[in-house]
């Protein structure tokens, strides 16, 4: 009975262990963006601010492959972009904030799935699962939109710990195993 509840104990061990998943950061360094004038990068690259221009529509930091910039994003399988922002939006104006993985070649958006865009204040982390990108060269763009109404021009944008996350599934075939091993030491013991 002591031997039966050990491998009981030994399989449902096995089987927690097996199923924790673990995560390999890389963090991307802003330096490397191409930034408009009113934007501040800090100076180990983690964390830029965006402030409204008036001599721009839309101020942008971005790393666009096509062009020539340091190649940001070459996803493998299950990996995540995640990024935490901070979007304040002056009153009475009608900002946006954007940001999207652009493909290499186009420098255009990749779709809704790697898009996130909002109109009014609010912070908070932005996840992207690249999987279905997986060895694609890509950029990544931040943009703050002014309205056409603005006038103030006061909006800012803070984005910061940029990261690219791979996140390494459990194995099946592991879980498979232990399960097949303990219910073969379960029946070894069973009484005819």
């Amino acid at each position: 009975m002591i031997r039966k509840t050990h491998m009981t104990l030994l399989f449902f061990t096995g089987l927690m262990l097996s199923s924790i998943t673990h995560a390999a950061i890389m963090f991307i360094d802003l330096n490397d963006f191409f930034a408009d004038p009113s934007v501040a990068v800090s100076a180990d690259g983690s964390m830029a601010t965006l402030t409204e221009d008036p001599a721009l529509f839309s101020v942008l930091l971005s790393n666009d492959p096509g062009l020539g910039d340091p190649n940001v994003i070459i996803p493998e399988e299950n990996t995540l972009l995640r990024f935490d922002y901070d979007f304040t939006e002056a009153a009475d104006e009608d900002n946006e904030f954007g940001a999207f993985i652009s493909d290499a070649t186009t420098g255009l958006s990749l779709g809704p799935n790697f898009e996130f865009f909002i109109d009014t204040s609010s912070a908070g982390t932005v996840s992207f699962n690249l999987t279905p990108l997986t060895a694609l060269t890509l950029g990544l763009q931040f943009e703050l939109n002014a309205g056409f109404t603005d006038t103030s021009f006061d909006s800012s944008l803070v984005i910061e710990n940029v990261q690219l996350v791979s996140v390494s599934e459990p194995s099946t075939i592991c879980l498979l195993l232990a399960a097949l091993m303990a219910l073969k030491a379960i029946r070894r013991k069973k009484p005819s």
